[in-house]
């Protein structure tokens, strides 16, 4: 056998490539696997857990039993508590440390309320009782504009 039938991966003319995209636009490819793993593993807990209080863990484990998962290490956080915070700062599942480790509640967001909340929040007419205000406006925001283009695009 020659010396070049074991390449290294990153000697690999793909993963050369592969490192160039990565150079030209790195914040868009971490960007794009954070909301991709975010996406799958808020999924995972609607399935799986979605009125429960969990270890984080657990959901985490259950989640990369998944061959195709996505990497943490592809992800714009370092490790699961980082994740499990975000997630509690986000408003998207309620967030416990404990003696035993992290846990995790998922919030089940009502679109009606989000949108509502919406617009209170547009016109400044935010309820006084609302402490995280709408637990993520970007998620609203989101749920807002998809509403509206599902039904321009519906009744168009």
């Amino acid at each position: 056998m020659g010396k070049n039938d074991f390449l290294t991966p990153s000697m690999s003319e793909s993963h050369q490539r592969q490192m160039q995209v990565l150079g030209q636009n790195p914040n868009r490819i971490i960007d794009g696997y954070s909301e991709e793993f975010e996406n799958e593993f808020l999924d995972m807990m609607k399935r799986s857990h979605r009125f429960s209080r969990v270890a984080a863990t657990v959901v985490y484990n259950e989640y990369i039993h998944d061959r195709h998962h996505i990497h943490m290490n592809s992800t714009q956080w370092a490790t699961l508590t980082e994740f499990d915070k975000y997630l509690g700062r986000t408003g998207k599942c309620k967030v416990e440390e404990t003696p035993k480790g992290w846990f995790i509640t998922y919030i089940v967001l009502f679109y009606g309320y989000v949108i509502l909340l919406s617009l209170l929040y547009l016109f400044e007419e935010v309820p006084c009782g609302v402490s995280v205000f709408l637990l993520s406006l970007n998620f609203a925001a989101n749920c807002l504009k998809n509403k509206i283009l599902f039904f321009l695009y519906r009744f168009a």
